[in-house]
This record gives structure tokens, C-alpha cells and sequence, in this order.
């Protein structure tokens, strides 16, 4: 969960890559930590913005510091992000009603982009 914003590149690559910085630093050095995604999803998502509130999953590929060492990278494994989009799987990990309400927005956006209409039925 954080605020993705694409990397800007002077590459002509058809692949946008996201940063998503975590709101820590890790390690003696307090190094911060950021996501690298790279996603149709996410730049669907994204088309129209800069950056943008997001809630997803990505399988790790690897974590790395940068080339300067100032920043800590966890690398997606490409096209492995999966856009969140209802509150009740947001519930069933063991967040709080409160910390749901909190990202409803962000949840019906990307349920939009998506392309979902509607919650799933619990029974």
C-alpha cells in the first residue's frame, strides 16, 4: 500500500516502471525502501495521473540496494502486481474496519480500472 508514481527515463521502453516508497528505512543506516513494479494493470490504472494511491501484491523477484546504496528496492517480478479491489479481502488479512474505510477510495478505483462491478457474496 503506498503512492506509486512512474520512474522517469531517458530509455524508449514500451515497459513503465512504479516506484512505491514505504513509509520506513531500514538497517543501521536507515536506509528507506521502495517497491519496483512494472504492470499493464498499474499503468492502466495510472493512465491519467502521475501518481496515485494504490493497494496491491507483487511476488518478489529480488531486493537490492541502489547503485549509490542510498535506497533499499524490492524488484517485482514483472506483471506479478495484483490490484486489490474489495475491502472484504482487505478485512480477511487482519485489517481493521477502520483501516478499510480509510482506503475505500482507493479500493472502488482500482475495482473500476478493473473492470469489477460489485463486492463478492459471502454466505
Amino acid at each position: 500500500e503506498g503512492q506509486a508514481e512512474p520512474i522517469l527515463s531517458d530509455k524508449k521502453s514500451a515497459r513503465v516502471q512504479y516506484r512505491i516508497p514505504f513509509p520506513m528505512t531500514v538497517g543501521p543506516s536507515n536506509r528507506p525502501v521502495e517497491v519496483i513494479v512494472v504492470s499493464t494493470e498499474l499503468s492502466r490504472l495510472m493512465a491519467k495521473s502521475e501518481s496515485e494511491s494504490v493497494v496491491l501484491a507483487v511476488q518478489i523477484q529480488s531486493i537490492r540496494t541502489m547503485a549509490d546504496g542510498s535506497t533499499w528496492q524490492i524488484l517485482a517480478v514483472p506483471e506479478s502486481a495484483v490490484l486489490w479491489a474489495y475491502r472484504q479481502t482487505y478485512l480477511g488479512i487482519g485489517y481493521t474496519a477502520e483501516d478499510a474505510d480509510a482506503i475505500a477510495t482507493t479500493l472502488a478505483s482500482q475495482a473500476k480500472s478493473l473492470g469489477v462491478k460489485d463486492e463478492p457474496k459471502t454466505e
